[in-house]
């Protein structure tokens, strides 16, 4: 332990302990030249058995701390290494853990625990939204220093992770027993956002009801069996966040922080106290029944003007929207003045559902059907019986959605809301239901011959529909099955692609009836891109490469760049079609052009590089052009998570460039 007085580095004299772990130790310290306060976490090697193991664990908590910035973080500002110790040089965070609180006063006011709540979900949100998502995996009450003005941060990123898609599972066991979720534990799958939810759910369990899940009866009861005044819609939403199951959890943090800002709703005592105060209304109503007579002109201009303000609200949302896909950026501007307009009217759905799109177009998605799932579960505006907004969400869950690539389709939840829509208004929710209940199993365990002949009748079922809004829909879903499940379908002896074409090929008629542009631009988007991979998969599954079928996808491609709502996704797009004159057409020329566009746009992102960098190394055997790229992605941030460039690195060693 370094002695109090000691200066390190010729600057941060340690002024006294303020922490200790199983292998390190938390100084606070004063760093003389600027004259400020620092937290230094001093490890050393004496006493730990595998120190350089735990060195570089140290040094990854550290890296990734180093490139995030958020008010409820702490920042790393210093790593001083030696040959016995690492010092870690952070933000001082002034205050108690909240386990202090509770070890000095048991559970805590519900009403604190809840703005608490609200903090750390913003966190967490921040954290699964870096590129790749950061799994924080070590939420407890000691892990969260409350500040003298009653915000609270973060700490200790021992066990965080950054998330990979293609991890099957993590390691034996990381995080403490009681407040991590079964999939932390060996063999129990992948952690993934998630997790973190679980964890944060256990945390607030803790801190509500004063009992620690660590200790017996190792066990998490309804919240209000410990204290029946506790919210129960508060008590709903610790109960969803503590599923064992992560697809019954809330699914983003952005969705939970909806739900805690809007607990109350959800609450018994919320809905009796608004039939109270419609049961008091309703007295003096009935003795007041001649003057409603006298007054409904005035209700009819209360009428009018809430109909003016609700599309005046639309209005707004529409122009913020359409700055926000120009820039390419998403607004909270254009949701709050969808969410005003609901408020103002919330049996109307045209809100919803212009909400839910503007999310999904702006790769959103799991945020937005988080925010309106919440409002169908509280039965707000009895959107429970709102066909056109349960058609909406049915639908995404059902298609998926190719703009948010953390968004995963869902058949299982796609049926429970096509079950809720009333089918003798919406009668093609019947196909849908039967089809998400036939396809939420198993693949291999699917009858394919029965789903495809469900398919086949949906389709004659829409054939035979009026051109409108709803026949696109339904093309749009139908092709969607087939394209996502195709490699199945094939082994049925049906061709997924040209079945695919042909639907958007009426589908694309059918648009041609629509009025609005508006509505035409709706379902463009994800038309053009079922039709450029339905052209793309037919080119390559064959023999030989079908160049026509080729020459088409690209076109496609090529057209959906300007329609898409974000950079991210246009520059995916931009990258897609290089690879495709790269790895399928073979014309170098044009990839390398495509490639120097690519870089010129977008300078910070290494695969542009690195992927030009393969294709001059392997391909054009132009070592020269390869070091090149290779030195340039090297300076860049994003080259540490660029598979590409790794695999560059490594061809250019082997090749004794580097």
């Amino acid at each position: 332990m370094a002695a109090i007085g000691t200066i390190i580095d010729g600057k941060y004299e340690i002024l006294k302990k303020i922490g200790q772990g199983g292998m390190s130790v938390v100084y606070l310290a004063m760093d003389n030249r600027l004259n400020k306060q620092w937290a230094i976490k001093e490890v050393r090697r004496e006493g730990i058995k595998d120190f350089e193991i735990v060195k570089q664990g140290l040094l990854v908590e550290t890296n990734m701390l180093k490139k995030l910035s958020h008010s409820h973080l702490p920042r790393i500002v210093d790593i001083i290494e030696t040959q016995e110790t690492i010092y870690v040089v952070m933000d001082y965070v002034e205050g108690k853990p909240l386990s202090y609180l509770l070890n000095e006063y048991g559970a805590q006011p519900q009403e604190n625990v809840v703005d608490w709540a609200k903090q750390l979900c913003d966190v967490l949100q921040y954290l699964h939204t870096r590129t790749p998502p950061i799994i924080y995996r070590d939420m407890k009450p000691a892990n969260i220093m409350l500040k003298p003005d009653g915000n609270v941060t973060l700490i200790d990123f021992g066990i965080a992770r950054e998330y990979k898609e293609s991890n099957l599972s993590d390691t034996t066991y990381l995080g403490t027993r009681g407040y991590a979720a079964p999939e932390q534990f060996g063999g129990n799958g992948q952690t993934d956002p998630r997790t973190d939810i679980y964890c944060l759910g256990a945390t607030l369990y803790h801190l509500l009801t004063g009992h620690n899940p660590c200790e017996p009866p190792y066990e998490m009861y309804p919240i209000r069996q410990w204290n029946p005044s506790l919210s129960a819609g508060l008590e709903k939403i610790i109960t969803k966040c503590t599923q064992r199951n992560p697809e019954d959890r809330y699914q983003s943090c952005a969705e939970l922080l909806y739900a805690f800002e809007h607990y109350d709703a959800m609450d018994d005592k919320y809905r009796k106290k608004q039939i109270r105060k419609l049961v008091g209304f309703s007295i003096p109503a009935v003795l007041c029944i001649a003057g409603i007579v006298v007054s409904i002109v005035g209700y009819k201009g209360i009428l009018n003007q809430r109909n003016t303000d609700y599309s005046n609200r639309l209005n707004e949302a529409a122009k913020y929207e359409s700055v926000s896909h120009m820039k390419g950026q998403f607004s909270t501007d254009v949701v709050d003045e969808y969410n005003a307009a609901i408020e103002i009217d919330p049996y109307q759905d045209e809100a919803y559902i212009k909400l839910l799109e503007y999310y999904s177009r702006m790769g959103q998605t799991n945020a937005g059907l988080g925010a309106i799932t919440f409002m169908i579960e509280i039965n707000k505006g009895d959107l429970q019986k709102n066909d056109e907004v349960l058609m909406e969400v049915a639908r995404l869950f059902f298609n998926g959605d190719s703009n948010d690539t953390s968004f995963s389709k869902s058949y299982e939840k796609a049926a429970r809301y096509f079950g809720m829509v009333n089918k003798k208004v919406v009668p093609e929710a019947k196909y849908y239901e039967s089809l998400s209940n036939s396809l939420s199993i198993s693949s291999a365990k699917i009858q394919w011959a029965t789903v495809i002949k469900d398919l086949q009748d949906f389709e004659k079922f829409n054939d035979e529909q009026e051109k409108n809004e709803t026949q696109i829909a339904n093309y749009l879903s139908l092709a969607s099955v087939y394209i996502t499940n195709n490699k199945y379908i094939l082994q049925s002896n049906v061709d997924p692609y040209t079945t695919t074409i042909n639907i958007l090929d009426k589908m694309e008629g059918t648009m041609e009836f629509l009025d609005e542009q508006s509505m035409r631009d709706k379902y463009q988007i994800e038309m053009i891109r079922m039709q450029a991979d339905a052209y793309y998969f037919r080119a390559i599954s064959a023999s030989n490469i079908n160049k026509e079928d080729l020459d088409v996808s690209i076109d496609k491609y090529e057209a959906l760049v300007p329609l898409l709502g974000s950079e991210q996704a246009k520059l995916n797009m931009r990258q897609k079609i290089a690879q495709i004159y790269y790895k399928d057409k073979k014309d170098y020329g044009t990839a390398a052009k495509m490639y120097e566009e690519i870089i010129k746009d977008y300078p910070e992102d290494s695969k542009a590089y690195s992927s030009y960098g393969i294709m001059a190394l392997v391909d054009m055997n132009d070592k020269a052009k390869a070091v090149e790229l290779y030195n340039k992605a090297k300076q860049l941030e994003s080259s540490s998570k660029d598979t590409n460039f790794s695999s560059l690195e490594l061809k250019l060693k082997n090749a004794g460039a580097i």
